[in-house]
């Protein structure tokens, strides 16, 4: 058996198969797998415990439902900058059957439509969609998925320039870092001029050109 302590803020459910986490933001689902939960409520907050054979697994186990439940609590954030002349970030709400209708004309992966349709998107009335112009001679579009948010924001990183950050925000760590990814993916910084796009508190060491050496 092994034991910890949560806030009064979260709280936990289960059943034969599942145990929910609910938190102030929404709530995660996860299987038991072989093991069995218990909840006890103190003055001081929540304390679960976990029954099994092999001690390592459930502290695996118990800090997975310690990420999920910090995400519940604070939520995890990717910062992204913009680093190019010219390049901008915009982020638009469309409706979904605009979106289905034009989705052969827009610059966006496979694999994030397939994620995208993983979310039910016939439910909504709209979609948020983030319009990139990072260089390219089209603009990239990238759909933002329900689970998680983009903010743009403009700050100035020196006394000259001003430059344009992306911060992705959500409960679920893994989506969220992810995402942050796959935007950076979509210019990734040159080695010789820093263009491009990077993590907010990303340093890359520039590689010298052939005039310069």
């Amino acid at each position: 058996m092994l034991t910890t302590e949560f806030s009064n803020k979260i709280d936990f459910f289960m059943d034969d198969e599942y145990i929910k986490i609910q938190g102030i933001s929404g709530s995660f689902v996860k299987k038991k797998g072989n093991y069995s939960f218990n909840r006890l409520k103190t003055t001081e907050g929540i304390r679960l415990f976990i029954f099994g054979s092999n001690r390592i697994k459930m502290s695996i186990v118990l800090l997975q439902i310690k990420k999920l439940a910090l995400g519940l609590l604070c939520g995890f954030k990717s910062r992204l900058r913009l680093v190019g002349i010219g390049f901008r970030a915009h982020i638009q709400e469309i409706s979904v059957s605009s979106f289905i209708r034009n989705i052969n004309k827009l610059y966006i992966k496979k694999y994030r439509i397939n994620r995208l349709f993983n979310f039910n998107i016939y439910d909504l009335p709209k979609i948020k969609i983030l319009k990139l112009k990072i260089g390219y001679s089209h603009e990239i579009y990238y759909p933002i998925i329900s689970q998680t948010n983009i903010v743009r924001e403009s700050s100035r990183i020196d006394s000259r320039s001003k430059a344009t950050i992306l911060v992705v925000t959500g409960n679920n760590k893994s989506l969220v870092y992810q995402i942050g990814s796959e935007i950076r993916n979509l210019r990734v910084p040159n080695i010789y001029i820093g263009k491009g796009i990077k993590y907010f508190e990303e340093k890359i060491i520039l590689k010298k050109g052939k005039r310069q050496s």
